[in-house]
């Protein structure tokens, strides 16, 4: 975006990793110092550790900072009904309302077609490996509890890819809502297959052990409100938007007292914390200030690659932010970084919209479907390439018409 980087004074401290103070005499010593502890972080930055995994997952931290957090409800999930959201099939099997308490919520999906008397073929119903009643009774009265909206969530991530399921929001009013935005949601397979594996689960999520739900109370946040801060050691050495595409003219007049109150939460929550302080582990810290400048703590996050989205920084530069905040000289440092006016003019692409065209009806795939022998693969016949063809064109001409409206 072209934003001014924070170039901190060239002659500091600087301490290497795990060891004692680098005892300099010259710029180029010091240089030399502050280069090994770029090189360093830069390679620890790459993919999260199972510490670091294990110590951002929700059930982790929750409990310990839920003072400062959004009230929620976690409920531990059995493993069969981990198998049954890494189920690959054709279709996506929502129980009815009568299977599953009140099971509140959206219709869901149905694989009856108008016009066809399924009492001509009775199917028989679908086995679980648990019990998708008592699940169901379970998140209909957590989500009582919040109040009768929730938003939810996993261990590390949130269903927002597909919230086009639900009209694009992730408001979840019962049961049915929740389990249909995680059985769609290719953020949430992510976790419990990649995530999973680094733990140790080999490809099986269900072999690591402490899957959770989280439902959270639903709050209409600001987007203006919401900041990543990246953290080390218990100093948010850089801070920035959550919505990287937007120019709000108000934060820029409070950049001072932003950065005074964000390093403050950041300090106060997690400056003495075993997980995150005195242990020297960096996270993301994703964190939202209300109206009367109270912060809320959101979630946490690896420092790393792999799993964090820098959003404003790239990953070079919290490589070198990171390396500094543990000068001595530095510590009170910080980089705020949020989008300029210039930066926020002209189209923008927008990842929620990406996200919610599935993958069969974007740019391209199309061909590829054909190219890839999808009719082969899907057990779906020879014409099954050429119906996704024709999809896309209804697709695509469908919106051209929005478009002329």
């Amino acid at each position: 975006l072209g934003l001014p980087l924070n170039t901190a004074a060239s002659s500091r401290r600087a301490r290497a990793l795990g060891g004692a103070p680098c005892r300099s005499v010259t710029m180029a010593a010091t240089e030399t110092c502050e280069a090994n502890l770029y090189t360093a972080v830069s390679n620890s930055c790459t993919m999260a550790s199972h510490e670091d995994l294990r110590a951002c997952s929700f059930d982790a931290w929750y409990p310990r900072l839920r003072r400062v957090s959004i009230k929620s409800r976690v409920l531990e999930l059995p493993a069969g009904f981990v198998d049954y959201l890494l189920e690959d099939s054709d279709g996506i099997f929502i129980p009815p309302p009568s299977a599953g308490g009140s099971g509140g919520g959206s219709t869901g999906w149905s694989d009856e077609e108008d016009g066809v008397d399924s009492a001509d073929e009775p199917t028989p119903p679908p086995v679980f490996g648990f019990d998708m009643d008592g699940l169901f009774a379970q998140v209909d009265a957590a989500i009582a509890a919040l109040g009768g909206v929730a938003f939810p969530k996993m261990n590390w991530s949130s269903p927002r890819d597909s919230a086009w399921v639900l009209g694009g929001s992730l408001k979840c009013v019962g049961a049915r809502d929740v389990v249909t935005l995680l059985k769609c949601s290719q953020h949430v397979a992510h976790d419990l297959h990649e995530h999973a594996a680094a733990l140790g689960g080999g490809d099986d999520g269900a072999a690591w052990g402490r899957w959770v739900l989280v439902l959270r109370s639903w709050s209409n946040l600001h987007p203006a409100g919401e900041f990543r801060c990246f953290v080390r050691d218990g100093v948010a050495f850089a801070i920035c938007q959550r919505d990287r595409f937007t120019h709000y003219a108000h934060l820029e007049a409070e950049r001072e007292e932003l950065l005074e109150r964000l390093g403050n939460f950041v300090h106060a929550c997690l400056g003495s914390d075993a997980e995150f302080g005195v242990g020297g582990r960096a996270c993301a810290v994703d964190v939202y200030v209300d109206s009367g400048k109270r912060v809320h703590l959101l979630d946490l996050s690896p420092f790393a690659e792999a799993t964090t989205d820098p959003l404003l920084f790239s990953w070079a530069e919290l490589a070198e932010f990171a390396a500094r905040a543990r000068s001595d000289d530095v510590r009170n440092e910080s980089e705020l970084r949020l989008v300029g006016a210039d930066a926020a003019v002209g189209v923008r692409p927008s990842a929620t919209m990406y996200a919610g065209i599935p993958l069969e009806l974007q740019p391209g795939m199309a061909s590829a479907a054909e190219d890839d022998g999808v009719g082969a693969v899907s057990g779906g016949g020879e014409g099954q390439g050429a119906d996704v063809t024709s999809a896309v064109e209804l697709m695509r001409s469908a919106l051209q018409l929005d478009e002329l409206h």
